[in-house]
């Protein structure tokens, strides 16, 4: 933290390719599209499975044929919803990976963010955002930081390398509570 006054606080962010992964794998798991999401992804290859059997059965094949088929479906639907929420996530940390390699980072590394009166303000080298206390949806509280959504596609990460200490990250949750409808924070 740089800063703190009564009505103000100020705190330098440092974000990681780790930072961002793990609040990416937050919100994926927590939010209602991203829950949304993975029941999709989990869904897919059973119901095309599903189809082909169905398929199968149109086209009057062999019973013994068709058997394996639906054992074989079983089997791979199984293991595929199994390690679906990691495959999901690997995914994610590539696409990470290719924005890194591609010099274009989705997240900024570093900046400052002010804790006013009237509202958040995330200073970066790029841009200067301003957002009032009403605008913030949802505060999580996760064992690696505190995350402030926007909405579904603008967040603010505050890791827990932002704050010096368990009770200034305290403080903070306690000037926020001050500010926004406490049905909107989630620990």
């Amino acid at each position: 933290m740089i800063k703190k006054e009564m009505d103000k606080m100020d705190f330098q962010f440092y974000i990681t390719e780790e930072d961002y992964l793990a609040f990416n794998q937050y919100s994926l798991l927590n939010s209602t599209a991203g829950k949304r999401s993975l029941l999709i992804y989990r869904l897919c290859l059973p119901a095309i499975f599903l189809l082909l059997v169905l398929f199968s059965i149109m086209m009057d094949e062999d019973l013994w044929f068709i058997f394996v088929q639906i054992i074989l479906s079983i089997i791979f639907s199984f293991l595929f919803i199994l390690f679906s929420k990691r495959i999901l996530l690997n995914s994610v940390k590539g696409t990470v990976k290719n924005y890194k390699k591609d010099g274009k980072l989705p997240y900024p590394e570093t900046g400052k963010v002010i804790f006013g009166e009237e509202g958040i303000t995330e200073i970066t080298t790029d841009m200067e955002n301003r957002k009032n206390y009403s605008q913030i949806e949802k505060v999580c509280v996760t064992s690696k930081g505190l995350y402030l959504f926007f909405n579904c596609s603008e967040a603010c990460i505050l890791t827990d390398s932002c704050f010096s200490s368990q009770e200034e990250k305290e403080q903070l949750l306690s000037f926020l509570h001050n500010k926004i409808d406490p049905s909107r924070f989630f620990y």
